[in-house]
């Protein structure tokens, strides 16, 4: 497999969808813990936010949301996917 740290414009180019599918796994949903999130569409959504703007920011987001949407107060903005940001 494709190591994350050996990808350029170049070696994208080349990748099958195997490589990429198995780049995406691994590099961000698994390292990232994103099927945990209950609600597996919200998971989606904050996975591809995070390959996009980073796995922070993205989970950022989702705390934020969180707060301000359904007032889950034990929820902290860290931007680290944590107990309280899984379950709410």
């Amino acid at each position: 497999m494709t190591s994350i740290n050996q990808l350029n414009p170049s070696v994208i180019k080349h990748l099958t969808l195997q490589q990429a599918v198995q780049i995406y796994n691994s590099e961000w949903w698994q390292k990232y813990h994103f099927g945990s999130i209950h609600n597996q569409a919200l998971a989606m959504k904050v996975f591809d936010y995070s390959v996009n703007m980073g796995s922070a920011p993205a989970i950022k987001l989702l705390q934020k949301a969180y707060q301000n949407n359904i007032n889950a107060t034990a929820v902290t903005v860290s931007g680290e996917l944590d107990n309280n940001t899984i379950v709410s």
